[in-house]
């Protein structure tokens, strides 16, 4: 099988020579190591990519070194050479009480993503297949959650205001960038959880997302595509639900028993993930082959699995021996 029909097959449940590898190679050991070298970045991407037999990604990208640091354009990111992070935009009640809302104003932003997406498609089909993602509604990637739980009793209203705000910006770009097909699925983005349960209550992720993640996967439905959730963390106490709002795939399954995920929801949703990003980063190459085998064991049967690690990225602190180690374990038969 080519990659495209190994993707297509095990999203409709379909048996495949092998687990589609799902990958957002985020690891500059491996482009060093591929393409040498090479500065420009989808030439670069094409070669990796190639070179590990990745099936479908949703982004590519490496991480920026330090001394890349002076141009990146924003007085609060913080380099380590492996990531980047950024002060968030609200940092108290007050900053929140001074908010106001905003249209959504989709247009240069899907026209940006829709000539990104053609670009990296490019690049890199027909070996890997390319799809896109969107989301993070919840407001709490600008808040820090810290201040949002604080928001969340304080100032309820004015949080659920600002959350709507932000949806429907987020909804907008969804039903512009979509309406071009960016993909075989579309994966939705909110994390939801940590690794041993969930970041809110239930009563509020029924009340807040669930029914906004309906109306996005209608969207998607209505363009043609499958729906994929990603979340971090463990979602088993909403998983029913998040079903019945329509996902169709689940990325990538941290803290969770992908076998038992497995067996109870059978053909009703694509598993994607969880090799541990534990073993990766700190076990031995045979440890990573071992981990690589058993998941292909737990998602084996009716298709519905795509092998991805339990961060839904493929991260950048994986030493080279022990990336070299997964991606051969994920096309070795047994």
């Amino acid at each position: 099988m080519n990659a495209r029909e190994r993707v297509l097959a095990a999203l409709n449940h379909e048996e495949v020579d092998f687990p589609p590898v799902s990958a957002y190679v985020e690891n500059n050991t491996l482009y060093d190591y591929f393409a040498p070298g090479e500065d420009d970045l989808l030439r670069a991407a094409a070669i990796v990519h190639r070179a590990l037999r990745v099936d479908i990604t949703y982004q590519v990208g490496r991480p920026p070194r330090v001394e890349e640091a002076g141009p990146h354009g924003n007085t609060g990111a913080h380099i380590s050479g492996q990531t980047v992070w950024y002060e968030k935009p609200y940092k108290t009640i007050a900053d929140l009480e001074v908010w106001q809302p905003t249209e959504p104003n989709p247009g240069p932003a899907v026209q940006a993503a829709v000539e990104r997406y053609a670009a990296v498609k490019a690049a890199l089909e027909p070996e890997t297949v390319v799809m896109r993602q969107g989301g993070a509604f919840l407001l709490y990637y600008q808040t820090g959650l810290e201040l949002f739980a604080y928001a969340l009793e304080d100032r309820p209203s004015l949080l659920e205001a600002m959350i709507e705000n932000r949806y429907a910006h987020v909804k907008a770009y969804i039903a512009g960038l979509c309406a071009h097909r960016p993909g075989p699925a579309f994966q939705i983005c909110e994390d939801l959880g940590y690794k041993n349960g969930l970041l809110f209550s239930p009563d509020f992720l029924r009340r807040v997302y669930l029914p906004r993640l309906k109306e996005l996967a209608d969207i998607i439905h209505g363009c043609g595509m499958k729906v994929i959730q990603h979340t971090d963390g463990n979602v088993t106490e909403i998983l029913d639900e998040l079903v019945d709002a329509g996902i169709d795939g689940l990325n990538p399954l941290e803290g969770m028993d992908l076998a038992a995920v497995k067996q109870r929801y059978g053909k009703h949703l694509l598993l994607i993930g969880n090799v541990d990003t534990r073993v990766l980063s700190f076990g031995t190459p045979e440890d990573v082959r071992q981990a690589v085998a058993a998941n292909i064991r737990a998602g084996r049967g009716q298709g519905g699995h795509w092998l991805d690690t339990s961060a839904g990225e493929f991260m950048p602190d994986v030493p080279l021996h022990n990336a070299l180690a997964y991606f051969d374990a994920a096309k070795t038969p047994g």
